[in-house]
């Protein structure tokens, strides 16, 4: 860190950081974790979903590795722990006791299909989670039971119900919620529904993501909406509107990824006659090889559910969470990255929005900077007035 002072009667100190973009600082809850837990066997069955093919391999995470990660973690504390990844971790046997392992370690959240309908005890312990994500592409009970077999929506809605009965009666905040719809051609005419549904249930927050192709949805007749007709684009676009018109009147928070998005917006510029053209982006933003690690159920560690930089050793051999978020794998990633060469896995993510390299640099340096001050200025703020104001300039607050 450096001091600048700029010219004028009445001067200003800058202050400015430089720190190494490629590699990770020391965690101080910097840093968050999803854990493929346990598993990445499923309940369900859905048409659009590649792992019910027979050339993919389920396992789940042994007992040695649970402890192993949970002490790397109770060492170096996260700033968040997700619980799910690929797999239904409600169905194994002694998920909430290895949930509760985690839950000392602070916030956790979970992706969770809610299909099968909850005992007393699971609903209480999923009540203590600070949040929980579930999966409804359709408020139409039967097409969502045609999509993800052979889910009941029914039995979602009361699960949500049960495990905000559980966090009240604990005396526990209840935990927020939100849901991912996945659109394609089945559903993509059904989303003011959804989001009704939604706020009905007191669930606030729906992001909507594109279709993923590949064999399996194929052989189901389910296609993303970017091989749709024409027609069928353009109603999709007209629905997304509506959809989002009624989340604003009734509160509930959406998103969408950035491949729906661009198709909505290409349509809107086709239907007011503007011609715009792109040029391929350099990069794609994502921070994620700076602040998130996968613990994949083979036990190995990526950046991310596509296994981007997945490591050739497991997650016992590495003695602390500084070296799982600089070993040569991620190192290599961020390098891809910032040089304007990502993976192709990065480039073909639907979360991973297209960007350019300097503004992927400047999202790593304002990361960066802010876990820098958060770890080493702002404890101290409000005791030192001169640590307050080095920390109000570095965050570019007057």
């Amino acid at each position: 860190m450096y001091a600048e002072r700029s010219g004028g009667s009445k001067s200003k100190v800058r202050y400015s950081m430089s720190i190494d973009p490629l590699t990770f600082i020391e965690p101080h809850s910097s840093y968050s974790v999803a854990i493929e837990l346990l598993t990445d066997f499923c309940n369900l069955n859905c048409i659009y979903c590649g792992r019910h093919t027979d050339n993919v391999v389920k396992r789940k995470l042994s007992p040695l590795a649970i402890s192993h990660i949970v002490r790397l973690m109770s060492e170096d504390r996260p700033k968040s722990v997700n619980i799910g990844g690929n797999g239904e971790i409600t169905i194994l046997e002694n998920w909430m006791q290895t949930c509760e392992q985690f839950l000392t370690l602070g916030e956790v959240t979970t992706g969770t299909n809610l299909a099968k309908v909850l005992t007393d005890e699971e609903a209480s312990i999923l009540a203590r989670f600070g949040h929980i994500s579930t999966s409804i592409d359709t408020a139409d009970a039967n097409l969502l039971k045609e999509i993800r077999k052979p889910v009941q929506l029914r039995n979602i809605v009361f699960n949500i119900i049960k495990i905000k009965e559980a966090a009240l009666s604990q005396g526990r905040n209840i935990p927020s919620m939100s849901i991912c719809c996945v659109v394609s051609s089945k559903n993509y005419k059904e989303l003011r529904q959804l989001i009704a549904l939604a706020s009905s249930m007191g669930v606030n927050k729906i992001h909507f993501i594109d279709l993923c192709e590949h064999e399996q949805s194929k052989t189901q007749r389910v296609f993303p909406i970017s091989q749709l007709e024409k027609v069928a684009q353009s109603e999709f676009a007209k629905e997304l509107d509506a959809a989002f018109d009624l989340a604003k009147k009734i509160g509930v928070k959406y998103g969408i990824d950035h491949r729906l998005l661009a198709l909505k917006e290409k349509n809107d510029a086709v239907e007011s006659g503007i011609i715009s053209k792109k040029n391929q982006s350099e990069t794609v933003l994502c921070l994620h090889p700076w602040n998130w690690f996968w613990l994949n159920s083979d036990e190995k560690l990526s950046i991310c559910c596509k296994s981007v930089g997945k490591t050739d050793a497991d997650v016992t051999s590495f003695g602390s969470i500084h070296e799982v978020m600089n070993n040569e794998h991620f190192m290599n990633v961020r390098k891809m990255l910032l040089s304007g060469n990502p993976p192709e896995k990065c480039r073909m993510c639907n979360l991973a929005k297209p960007s350019d390299i300097s503004q992927l640099r400047q999202a790593v340096n304002n990361r960066k900077r802010n876990s820098w001050l958060m770890s080493n200025i702002v404890p101290y703020a409000r005791h030192i007035p001169f640590a307050r104001a080095i920390g109000r300039r570095l965050l570019g607050v007057s």
